[in-house]
């Protein structure tokens, strides 16, 4: 099941900005460390529709908002707007009807995720998990309703179309959940660690 196969091979590539951001860099507010993760979220989002799963001619359904999502919402407008017109200017490239499914449904999902960029850094860890999540799945199945809409799709593809939906909530969970795992560890050791001087304190006589 050629379909099955390469929408797990979308879960590797869309994981790919995880790497970047455990064993690259953490430090989020240095302009640098933003360019990068939205070039490395490009890359991620590039190998998503190379390797796509077709439903049916020009229609191909991937991960991609995955690495989107991490791009705008971790690395704020500047990672996110490269991110986003890697998206447009590569899916153009690769054509088909599908391209209008993009203009639909993406445009209104960034616009929505670029409105969230200021709120989302200070959501709690569970907030961020429950939204990402829901977004990514109100996303996948906005495609499949947009798809269907335009062109109908046969009932021989459900099953796929449904793993499709699964997989992309469950990779959004676990992507945002890791990373938020991550900064947590990162985050608390500074406020845990008391500092102690080197010379011994002076004792205040009452």
């Amino acid at each position: 099941m050629t379909g099955t196969a390469n929408l797990l091979i979308n879960i590797s590539f869309a994981l790919l900005p995880l790497l970047f951001i455990f064993f690259c860099s953490k430090d989020f507010s240095l302009q640098s460390t933003k360019l990068r993760l939205g070039i490395v979220c490009s890359i991620s989002i590039v190998l998503c529709m190379l390797y796509p799963f077709h439903i049916l001619p020009g229609y191909i359904l991937d991960l991609r908002t995955i690495p989107l999502f991490i791009a705008i919402l971790y690395g704020g407008y500047f990672s996110g707007v490269i991110s986003t017109l890697i998206l447009y200017l590569f899916r153009f490239y690769l054509g088909g009807e599908g391209v209008w499914n993009v203009l639909i449904v993406y445009t209104s999902i960034v616009i929505l995720l670029f409105l969230l960029v200021s709120h989302f850094q200070v959501w709690s860890k569970f907030q961020k998990i429950v939204s990402i999540t829901s977004i990514a799945l109100a996303t996948s199945i906005l495609m499949v309703i947009n798809t269907n809409f335009r062109e109908g799709l046969p009932l021989d593809v459900f099953g796929t179309i449904c793993l499709y939906i699964l997989l992309h909530g469950l990779v959004s969970f676990l992507s945002i959940y890791t990373i938020e795992k991550g900064s947590g560890k990162n985050t608390k050791k500074p406020y845990l660690t008391r500092y102690k001087p080197d010379y011994p304190m002076p004792v205040l006589e009452k």
